[in-house]
């Protein structure tokens, strides 16, 4: 009776093992689940506005700078972008290591552009005629107070790779100002760079 015991012993410890261990497994996989969770864009504007985000083990400081002779301020991630230009005009803000580059233009003169849509045509013909293929993925519009920015993000594929590229247009209410931008990264980083540029769109702030 004794080698039986043994045996049942044996069998109740390797039973006690193996029900610890699928604990342990599901234990690991719910943490990993935990951080894959991707932050949701209230997330990403509330860290940004808080001056600091830490998201996928990148570490941003943000700082809000003015630009276009003070006619947008928006939050930028300090030290991260080269000022390629910068003056009333025109802003073309470039990080190299990451191929993102941030470019805002203010129109007083000559506008073409009656709306978004005018815009987004204007695009796709301009691709076309490259034969560049566009794929046009996110549309929608940030209200706040009297100001309505309308922006879309297409994408579009070069030997690099897919690159991802929100566009968005403001014009002021007596149609004499327009203000129009183009942020692009990759497609491949859109899990680090997506929300935090539409986090950044939501925070512009327009004094036109």
């Amino acid at each position: 009776m004794g080698f039986i015991d043994e045996k049942i012993a044996a069998l109740k410890q390797s039973k006690r093992i193996l029900e610890e261990e699928e604990k342990r497994q599901k234990k690991d996989t719910e943490s990993k689940d935990d951080e894959k969770k991707e932050m949701s864009l209230d997330e990403v504007i509330e860290s940004i506005e808080d001056g600091y985000l830490e998201i996928e083990k990148k570490k941003f400081e943000f700082k809000r700078k003015s630009y276009l002779g003070g006619k947008i301020s928006l939050p930028i991630i300090e030290s991260h972008f080269e000022e390629v230009l910068n003056n009333s005009n025109e802003i073309i803000l470039k990080n190299r290591v990451d191929n993102v580059m941030i470019r805002c233009n203010w129109i007083r003169e000559n506008i073409l552009l009656e709306n978004f849509e005018t815009l987004k045509a204007g695009i796709g013909k301009s691709l076309g005629d490259m034969d560049v293929y566009v794929e046009w993925v996110e549309e929608n519009e940030i209200s706040k107070e009297e100001i309505v920015l309308n922006y879309d993000i297409y994408k579009t594929y070069i030997a690099e790779g897919s690159v991802c590229n929100l566009i968005f247009f403001f014009r002021n209410k007596i149609k004499d100002q327009l203000l129009v931008g183009n942020i692009s990264y990759f497609h491949e980083d859109a899990y680090i760079w997506k929300n935090i540029i539409k986090a950044i769109i939501n925070l512009l702030e327009i004094n036109i």
